[in-house]
């Protein structure tokens, strides 16, 4: 999958000059002969597997100051480079997200959970409710500027992490605190490879759960107003899921996010506690 996200940022129909930085976490032992040895492209061996800490490192060492960030399990369409580019040349102090598309199933995978409709162009920032879920962690792209402002990505959350997932609800959270916005331009177009079996995206939504809950302990220290609000909002699509998917999967997977978002939500206040007592 890596090889073939490299390959799209390499064919990208750009005229602006960029480099590609791979924050590679992958097992030391494994062979690498896949990866391109072409100027512009830098191998980073990191002795970690936490997405957060390589994102972390991937900004102190890229040399633009504008980055964009996109997952190893997705494909960049040809104009990626350059429609996120000018996204952020022209909204220098603001974090732009794209629009990702779920790819075709691949053998023996469901598809992909990730995937937007939405073809028009939004801006969010925080009023009396600030918006949550509105950041696509392999799609996103910012300024070392905003960065220097919201802070590093916290290394509590994202995979790899304690919490599993939920990095870029964090961070996106925490950009909106600042008074700052989050555009989500659909020109900036990606494709989520739909390459998970049933199992592997069982797993997916349980730890999706649980990073949900963990999120929602980080949100009620900041505003239990936003807290009730989202919290309301969450149960409602999973009671609602569970009613009238009429799938049984489907039905078990939101179940068990439930579950684990009741899971994560204590094991972050169980955490804070610890640490406060630290």
């Amino acid at each position: 999958m890596l090889a073939a996200c490299i390959r799209s940022l390499l064919t990208q129909k750009s005229e602006i000059s960029y480099e590609i930085v791979v924050l590679d976490q992958s097992d030391a032992k494994k062979k690498r002969s896949f990866l391109p040895n072409e100027d512009g492209v830098r191998i980073v061996r990191c002795d970690f597997r936490n997405k957060s800490r390589a994102l972390n490192l991937g900004v102190h060492l890229c040399l633009s100051d504008y980055i964009a960030v996109l997952d190893d399990d997705c494909i960049a369409q040809e104009q990626w480079i350059e429609s996120m580019y000018y996204a952020l040349l022209s909204e220098p102090h603001t974090v732009v997200t794209g629009r990702v598309i779920a790819g075709d199933r691949e053998e023996g995978a469901v598809r992909s959970r990730l995937h937007d409709d939405i073809t028009e162009r939004l801006v969010y920032q925080k009023k009396e409710i600030t918006p949550i879920f509105k950041l696509s962690g392999c799609n996103f792209g910012f300024s070392k500027a905003v960065f220097k402002v919201v802070g590093p990505f916290n290394e509590d959350f994202g995979p790899g992490s304690l919490f599993r997932s939920s990095d870029d609800n964090e961070w996106s959270y925490r950009v909106l605190q600042c008074g700052l916005k989050i555009s989500y331009d659909p020109r900036v177009v990606i494709f989520h490879r739909s390459w998970r079996d049933k199992v592997t995206d069982t797993e997916l939504m349980r730890d999706y759960g649980y990073a949900a809950g963990a999120f929602f302990g980080f949100i009620s220290n900041f505003s239990k107003r936003d807290f009730f609000y989202h919290s309301v909002r969450l149960w409602r699509w999973i009671l609602g899921a569970v009613l009238f998917s009429f799938n049984r999967r489907e039905i078990g997977n939101h179940l068990g996010y439930g579950v684990h978002f009741v899971q994560g939500f204590r094991a972050y206040h169980y955490y804070v506690k610890q640490q406060k007592g630290d």
